[in-house]
């Protein structure tokens, strides 16, 4: 997946892969393994997945995105990240696992001379500060029309909608959606995780990021559709003292986008999972409907980030000194 996009922005620059040798065995080191569709799943009701080990060996320097110097480029990065996805999405791949693990700070300045079918050029970006990495839970969506039904992620980054999906041991449907909605769980968590290490958050932060380190996708789709409800509407009870207020304008207008184009694509995910395999030409249309709502979602997310940079300060605020 990586590969793909290589030399697109916010992409790593891969310079080349190899497949893993298996000394032992003679060759590479390819394995069959039992996957769990399901969190509740045991393990008679797993499907079977060939997978190669690889190594993808990438030119681009970065950091763990907790080295941010401040809320601004924190934002950046994951805003700069988010391009990056698209331009791996529109290649036919779905990475299907954003994470804070998978998003990369760059180290250096990094200018880069893109395609002209890229999509920083919508955004007039010149200078890379954040990449898309590791596309380990990745599946070809395009062309061979793969429906993402498996369950993958980190759990607190998940979408809402998947939560509760899983939750409830309902039929599921991954789309692109639901990784734009885990770049801003991203945010949500780097921020809480940088305010713990101050000492600045408030009870109800301190509540929050417990709950979002649980282990029950239940008790998240419901801590995380709570907390998504409470940005949109603002709440004032909520934000109170929170180490989070000063963000709140940018998280409101995230979830407001991600609950509207959920509520567009709902009729056709219900669509996509009525269909049988045979049914080609309507798997084809719903796809493209999706990639289509998806996209537009995509781009408006960026664009709402990179509208706010402009708003937060460069640098984070200094430790509360507990004794004070």
């Amino acid at each position: 997946m990586v590969a793909t996009a290589s030399g697109y922005f916010q992409a790593s620059r891969v310079v080349g892969s190899f497949e893993v040798y298996n000394k032992e065995k003679g060759d590479t080191s390819s394995q069959t393994l039992k996957v769990r569709k399901s969190y509740h799943d045991g393990a008679d009701n797993r499907r079977k997945e060939q997978r190669t080990h690889m190594r993808t060996v990438i030119a681009t320097g970065g950091l763990e995105l907790r080295n941010t110097e401040g809320p601004r480029a924190l934002l950046e990065a994951l805003s700069h990240a988010m391009i990056g996805y698209l331009n791996v999405f529109r290649k036919g791949w779905q990475p299907c696992a954003v994470s804070n693990g998978n998003i990369m700070l760059v180290a250096e300045f990094d200018v880069r001379n893109c395609p002209a079918d890229d999509e920083v050029h919508a955004f007039g970006l010149e200078y890379c500060s954040g990449v898309l990495t590791d596309g380990d839970q990745a599946i070809k969506w395009k062309g061979e029309q793969e429906r993402a039904t498996r369950r993958s992620g980190t759990l607190p980054f998940i979408s809402v909608a998947l939560l509760v999906s899983w939750s409830l041991s309902e039929p599921s449907f991954h789309t692109a959606l639901d990784d734009f909605e885990s770049f801003v769980w991203v945010f949500v968590w780097e921020l809480l995780h940088k305010g713990a290490s101050l000492k600045r958050l408030s009870a109800r932060d301190s509540f929050t990021l417990k709950r979002l380190k649980g282990h029950s996708p239940a008790n998240l789709s419901e801590t995380k559709g709570l907390f998504a409800f409470n940005c949109r509407e603002k709440d004032r009870v909520t934000f109170k003292d929170s180490f989070l207020s000063p963000f709140l304008a940018v998280l409101s207008q995230w979830f407001t986008l991600v609950k509207q184009t959920n509520d567009e694509i709902f009729e056709l995910k219900e669509q996509e999972l009525g269909r049988s395999e045979s049914d080609r030409a309507g798997l084809v249309q719903d796809l493209a409907q999706m990639e289509a709502l998806c996209l537009e979602a995509g781009r408006k997310l960026i664009r709402i980030g990179l509208e706010h940079l402009p708003q937060l300060d460069e640098s984070w605020p200094a430790p509360l000194d507990p004794h004070v």
